[in-house]
């Protein structure tokens, strides 16, 4: 499954991100600070999935 993670907080992505890829089930495609960068890149990574927390 190919994530984004879109958060705010720097430390929550990294944490996020270390989280699932420890499994090794998940492709980690990108993160983004923003709800409107994560819309602008959706475009070309075409995630299956965006993780946000608002």
């Amino acid at each position: 499954m190919r994530i984004l993670i879109v958060d705010d907080e720097t430390l929550a992505r990294d944490r996020l991100r270390r989280m699932l890829e420890s499994d090794g089930r998940h492709e980690i495609i990108g993160d983004v600070g923003t709800g409107l960068e994560a819309l602008r890149i959706s475009e070309d990574l075409r995630p299956d999935l965006f993780f946000a927390r608002y």
